[in-house]
């Protein structure tokens, strides 16, 4: 648990082929840089960041990482011409012996390989991951097996006083990456560590759609939603889901009392982290007052469409006595779906009964699973 290596992440890249700078990169909104300092945080061994940046961009970056108060230590640097240039003034800023040497456009690395590289960092001088090419390949017209054939990802773990011994002993300021110089010039072979596919390097842009789609696998939230509401007789009608499932009895409510859309709402506020559905239309106000709660779906839906997420399925539980739902569960998934205006197969409704516990009350509970898609 001894915080003892320093982690130097390269991003002083002007993005010749890639278009811009790879350090202006967002990744859901967030700055690449930010995104991988957050999932850097969670290694106990990493005692400073140090972030290798374009000088335009060093006084702005030193300021968003101020604004996120991070416990670790971030160090902010100058780049180079060349990427060896960079790595160069990485390493003389380090305050470890031990350092990880990583490009910033790989954010998709294993932290649980990093974990064994740095086990393995006291006995091994270099530790480089790669990964083995599963299709077929040919150089020119001649198939060359591919199991010898080795990609080599970042990070790569060594020693700083390797790097600058290496450094010291050659003028060049050209070798792609760290095993290349430490061979080329102390003869140190690396040892190699089998790493996944994922750890892709970002150069074109379809690299960049790539990464989207493979991020939004795994960017989803899930909201969860309440609401219950006493029932009265009356002229009037019990409104559920948007429709009207009986006359002669409604829900006690400032607007139509319809629960399964307001727990709804509030499950789809709680994806985007914006409170709850009394915070948009609150009782107070009479605009609301005796109106749809469709109107209400509606809106937020398209708050939840603008924030860029899209929901992957919603499952809802309606606790009501009297009356039975039954076969109109169906017509309830069906109107939703036409509200929200996604297919109705992502879209469960379960009925229950409160075996007379609450027979004049009807309750919903929502669980929703949302995705990215920005």
């Amino acid at each position: 648990n001894l915080r003892d290596t320093s982690f130097i992440l390269l991003g002083a890249g002007k993005g010749k082929r890639f278009g811009k700078p790879k350090i202006s990169l967002k990744l859901n909104n967030k700055a690449i840089y930010l995104f991988l300092i957050n999932k850097l945080s969670n290694l106990k061994f990493i005692g400073e960041i140090i972030l290798v940046c374009p000088k335009q961009f060093v006084k702005d970056i030193k300021k968003e990482i101020e604004k996120e108060n991070y416990k670790l230590k971030i160090k902010v640097v100058e780049g180079g011409k060349t990427r060896c240039l960079s790595m160069e003034k990485g390493v003389k800023n380090a305050s470890y012996n031990y350092v990880f040497i990583h490009d910033l456009a790989r954010p998709f690395f294993s932290l649980k390989l990093l974990s064994k590289m740095r086990e393995k960092l006291s006995e091994k001088e270099i530790i480089v991951p790669f990964y083995n090419p599963s299709d077929t390949v040919f150089y020119e017209n001649e198939k060359i097996e591919r199991e010898k054939i080795k990609l080599i990802h970042t990070p790569q773990a060594t020693k700083k006083d390797l790097i600058l011994k290496a450094l010291q002993k050659t003028k060049r300021r050209d070798f792609p990456d760290e095993s290349t110089l430490l061979k080329e010039v102390l003869n140190i072979s690396p040892f190699f560590i089998k790493d996944s596919f994922f750890n892709f390097k970002i150069t074109f842009d379809e690299d960049l759609i790539n990464m989207q789609e493979f991020l939004n696998l795994f960017s989803f939230k899930i909201g969860f939603g309440f609401d219950s509401h006493k029932l009265v007789k009356g002229k009037g009608s019990l409104y559920i889901g948007g429709l009207s499932v009986k006359r002669g009895i409604f829900a006690l409510g400032h607007s139509d009392g319809d629960a399964l859309i307001h727990s709804l709402c509030d499950a789809l506020l709680g994806v985007l982290g914006k409170g709850d559905i009394g915070d948009f239309f609150p009782d107070k106000d009479e605009r609301w007052k005796g109106k749809s709660s469709k109107i209400f779906l509606k809106k937020i839906m398209n708050l939840f469409k603008n924030e860029g997420y899209d929901i992957i399925n919603v499952d809802i539980t309606i606790l009501l006595d009297e009356p039975k739902l039954g076969e109109k569960k169906k017509k309830i998934r069906e109107n939703l779906a036409k509200i929200m205006k996604i297919e109705p197969g992502r879209i469960n409704i379960k009925a229950k009964t409160t075996e007379g516990l609450f027979k004049n009350f009807i309750f919903s509970y929502t669980v929703l699973t949302a995705k990215s898609t920005i």
